[in-house]
């Protein structure tokens, strides 16, 4: 697309093919979240709720949500999908720094731990469970599906203007970012941090690296490549603002490729 008019049309057409390769839709809808408050951390400025909720039958979610103090109308919210930081995930420090940061600053901030990580037990076969494919779904489909039913907890809450939804997260948290805003024109506003290539760039420094060693399949959506490179994801998110945080060395995400995506962000925006 090179400009508002030719994003519009192949939008809707981009969309079904991406929920195609995710196959998130063949996973139940709506899903019986289950959401339990264990407990709640009162802090200068804000609160944490310590909760969890249930994605697919008997999977259990840990989650925490930020709250500001004093609030008196409803406020922006915050999806933070943590990346493949398998140990902390979520209580990660700087993970936990922009959190409170954020509701100091008047947002409510919803992070959870993805499956193989964090609370949920560290697993890197939960990052590569090619079986699903054989049922035609991928392992982002699966952190996409996680991320909606976090989305919908979010927007459930009383505290959240539902117009005024962001994401972010780093390296699979920033990738995660670019499918859900990609998709859902729920996000008003998009931060995708380290996870952000020409498709074909990161794929050359992949394979030297023995493509993560067969311990991430978070990153290979099948067919994705047939019909997408991170500028269709850009185009799909567009006109809704959106800023590219990267990094000048990522063996994952060379910034060459991540200039690249974004010059053509500037030239269609």
């Amino acid at each position: 697309a090179r400009n508002r008019a030719e994003a519009d049309r192949a939008r809707p057409v981009l969309r079904r093919k991406l929920i195609g390769s995710l196959g998130y839709e063949r996973l139940p809808w709506p899903p019986d979240l289950r959401v339990r408050n264990v407990g709640a951390l009162k802090r200068q400025g804000y609160r944490i709720e310590k909760l969890v909720w249930q994605t697919l039958p008997g999977v259990e979610v840990p989650g925490h949500l930020y709250l500001p103090e004093g609030l008196t109308a409803p406020a922006p919210g915050i999806i933070f999908y943590p990346g493949h930081w398998w140990q902390d995930s979520k209580t990660r420090p700087d993970f936990q720094a922009f959190c409170i940061n954020m509701a100091r600053l008047g947002f409510v901030v919803l992070s959870f731990d993805p499956f193989g990580q964090g609370e949920r037990g560290q697993s890197a076969r939960d990052h590569r469970r090619t079986e699903s494919l054989l049922a035609g779904v991928s392992q982002q489909g699966i952190a996409e599906y996680e991320t909606r039913c976090a989305l919908e907890y979010l927007l459930s809450r009383s505290e959240v203007d539902p117009k005024r939804i962001g994401i972010t997260g780093a390296s699979g948290g920033g990738f995660n970012t670019w499918m859900t805003v990609a998709l859902d024109d729920r996000i008003a506003v998009a931060v995708p941090v380290v996870g952000t290539s020409d498709f074909y760039e990161q794929t050359s420094v992949l394979r030297p690296l023995d493509w993560y060693h067969a311990n991430e399949h978070c990153h290979f959506v099948p067919g994705l490549m047939r019909y997408a490179n991170n500028h269709e994801l850009l185009a799909m998110a567009a006109p809704r603002p959106l800023m590219i945080i990267a990094a000048s060395e990522d063996q994952s995400f060379p910034v060459n490729g991540v200039r690249e995506v974004a010059e053509y962000g500037r030239q269609l925006y």
